[in-house]
């Protein structure tokens, strides 16, 4: 028996073979249209697409790490969910930026490292949070920020 069903089902979108191709570069400034379109003729080209096909979505990253240092060694003993979502929000705060552009990449317990990725719109942009992450107003927002959640907190420093 096949299934029925009153409520009629949306149409798809998409239709065909959709392929993501990530590429990534170390680069000192924002790509223009002309670097853009080079590189979306060139996908065209290698994968035979059709002009107009290929859509460049491009995003600009910074990382880092820091270290947590917690209060009588409890790190063990906090929930490592806990710890990288309130040091996304926390990051995020003392950036003034949205939460969503922090991904707090790994976490250990043992040495209380923490790999961090901050995601831009531009290049410049990525710069000047690299930059404003290496204050030491940053470390001391950071650290009160985070406090709220993870009372055992010590101190946070940049490696």
């Amino acid at each position: 028996m096949t299934p029925i069903s009153t409520i009629p089902s949306a149409l798809p979108t998409i239709t065909g073979d959709v392929v993501a191709i990530i590429m990534s570069a170390e680069v000192s400034r924002s790509l223009n249209e002309e670097e853009l379109g080079d590189i979306v003729n060139a996908a065209e080209n290698a994968f035979g697409v059709n002009p107009g096909k290929v859509i460049a979505d491009v995003s600009y990253t910074s990382s880092g790490s820091l270290t947590l240092t917690f209060d009588d060694d409890d790190s063990a003993t906090i929930d490592v969910g806990v710890i990288i979502s309130a040091l996304e929000e926390s990051i995020a705060a003392a950036l003034g930026i949205h939460s969503s552009e922090v991904d707090v990449t790994s976490f250990d317990e043992d040495t209380g490292v923490a790999a961090y990725t901050i995601q831009t719109e531009t290049a410049e942009e990525a710069g000047e949070l690299r930059d404003a992450m290496l204050l030491s107003e940053t470390e001391d927002i950071i650290l009160s920020s985070i406090s709220e959640s993870v009372t055992s907190l010590s101190s946070v420093s940049f490696i």
